[in-house]
């Protein structure tokens, strides 16, 4: 039993949960008859102010009944179902081209509907990337779908309701995934904390209700060259990256023009396979129409970072009094351990 507060404010003793009692120990019963009836009972649970609250234990069994979460994206563990992703780079450097490669691998690998809604390219541009030399068209998949804002919509309708017309497109599409290029639109106000916190509570909400996988397309601002990526090299507010359940890095390499390299930030599902010291390296290339990425191996981040910059010498006088070790700093700055040391001696 369990002591509660009545609307008056007193206490009395009560069994929260509908089912409580069923889940007493009966006479006979061992330790493995109570788990069998646990499994096949009702689970107790407690619904008030919006929560549904369960005993732990009870969660577990609740989570037992529902399939693990599907990986989406050729079991990269970094795109599951029901989840809300960010990818984000750099100008430049591809994120439309592996979001829109990532929506027609699911399209065609699963049997589920996928819209990009595209807000950066005309449909000429778009067309140009899936089209080749002989102007013979990308075969797409017929699940995949993509939205372009009409020439009607003013900037000032589209700041209003964003989030709604999406909705509206997801509904006509009956979409289980849905890619955003780019989170700006959906707000110009994404640099404000609360602004982007509403943003992202929004999304959060269609995700939960709907049962959507959502991917975001986020950019970063100017940064250098020789650190490596992180979740706060996220442009806007740093509220975004804590909504997400998982977040997607692409960085230009220096082992070539066509050379890019995904580092997986954050994930909520599965350990995290592609960190900082064994990033996915792809190549960019072209073949019957299709601009997308070929995965070439995996390599240290380090590899693909600029070094010839100079270095931040107050940024590593910061670091070292914060009593980070010679190897956070390394990796913050991205350099060698070694190089750090020579580095700090000199001060």
């Amino acid at each position: 039993m369990t002591t509660v507060l009545d609307g008056l404010g007193m206490g009395q003793h009560v069994s929260p949960f509908e089912n409580a009692d069923t889940f007493l120990q009966l006479p006979g019963d061992t330790p493995e008859l109570m788990a069998l009836r646990r499994m096949t009972m009702p689970t107790a649970h407690l619904n008030v102010a919006g929560f549904t609250i369960r005993t732990g234990y009870d969660w577990l069994l609740e989570a037992q009944r529902h399939p693990a979460p599907h990986d989406l994206w050729r079991d990269h563990g970094m795109v599951y179902e029901n989840e809300c992703t960010c990818i984000f780079s750099d100008t430049n450097v591809g994120k439309s081209i592996l979001a829109v490669q990532i929506g027609i691998d699911i399209a065609r690998h699963n049997t589920l509907n996928v819209l990009y809604v595209d807000y950066e390219l005309s449909e000429r541009q778009f067309a140009a990337r899936y089209t080749d030399d002989n102007g013979q068209m990308m075969d797409m998949p017929d699940n995949f779908f993509r939205a372009q804002m009409c020439d009607t919509i003013s900037s000032d309708d589209l700041d209003q309701d964003a989030v709604e017309r999406v909705i509206e497109a997801i509904k006509q599409t009956a979409a289980d995934v849905v890619i955003i290029d780019n989170i700006t639109w959906l707000s110009c106000q994404t640099e404000q904390g609360d602004v982007a916190g509403m943003l992202m509570m929004r999304l959060s909400e269609i995700k939960r209700r709907g049962k959507l996988t959502i991917i975001v397309i986020a950019h970063t601002p100017k940064r250098p060259a020789a650190q490596p990526i992180t979740l706060n090299d996220i442009g806007g507010s740093k509220k975004i990256a804590n909504f997400m359940d998982s977040v997607i890095a692409m960085g230009r390499s220096t082992q070539g023009e066509d050379v890019r390299y995904i580092k997986h930030l954050k994930g909520r599902n599965s350990i995290i396979k592609f960190g900082g010291d064994n990033v996915m390296v792809c190549r960019m290339t072209k073949d019957d129409g299709y601009v997308h990425l070929v995965p070439t191996g995996t390599s240290n981040e380090r590899q693909h970072l600029r070094h010839n910059e100079p270095v931040d010498v107050e940024q590593l006088r910061q670091l070292k009094a914060q009593g980070m070790t010679l190897r956070d700093i390394a990796d913050r700055i991205g350099l060698s351990k070694s190089r750090i040391q020579q580095l700090l001696a000199g001060l």
